[in-house]
């Protein structure tokens, strides 16, 4: 029986022993393993937690972010006295007229006012591009145009399609300027509001 209770004790002995060396190992592996403090403040920042619960966004969102910025171009409104602007507001809304702008240019009214002068070169960079679109349309017209003693000419398809898309370029630009012009605005037109042709 002594030699049970002891072969016993043994036993309890070095499970209690290998108990203690797992203990003190686990112990040991825990202060070795550090939280990241600044991962640990984003996650109890609320702020962090409100923005990392948005989602990302969508195409549509982008779409419309991107055509926000270029609309909204740069705005020389506060350049110019309410005077000046009153007094040639209907001259500037003309500027945007295709050719229209060419009478300001040889009468030298546009030298007079600098908010006139600033709608007379906006206007003359949408006249260059109302012209760049009919001699480019007229063009691609007479090479790709079809004719034939019995039938009428036939124009391809992707042809009208770009001029149809160069006149409603030019279109869109001469609406934005009348537009901003009529709002007393004096903002640069989108991709050519910084070509400068006046000195």
């Amino acid at each position: 029986m002594n030699d049970n209770q002891n072969l016993n004790l043994n036993n309890n002995q070095n499970n209690l022993n290998q108990n203690i060396n797992e203990t003190n190992t686990l112990n040991q592996i825990g202060q070795q393993v550090e939280v990241n403090p600044n991962v640990q403040s984003e996650y109890q920042n609320p702020e962090m937690q409100v923005i990392n619960s948005h989602p990302d966004k969508d195409m549509g969102d982008k779409i419309i972010e991107k055509v926000e910025n270029f609309v909204n171009t740069t705005d020389y409104s506060d350049d110019y006295t309410k005077e000046d602007v009153k007094n040639n507001k209907t001259n500037a809304m003309i500027c945007y007229v295709p050719l229209a702008v060419l009478y300001f240019l040889f009468t030298g009214k546009y030298k007079k006012s600098n908010y006139l002068f600033f709608h007379a070169n906006q206007g003359l960079s949408v006249t260059i591009v109302w012209v760049l679109a009919f001699i480019i349309s007229i063009v691609l017209s007479s090479v790709f145009s079809i004719r034939s003693l019995y039938v009428n000419a036939y124009t391809p398809g992707w042809v009208n399609l770009i001029s149809y898309t160069l006149y409603f370029i030019a279109l869109l630009l001469s609406g934005f300027g009348f537009v901003n012009t009529l709002n007393e605005n004096s903002k640069e037109l989108p991709v050519i509001g910084k070509i400068k042709l006046l000195k």
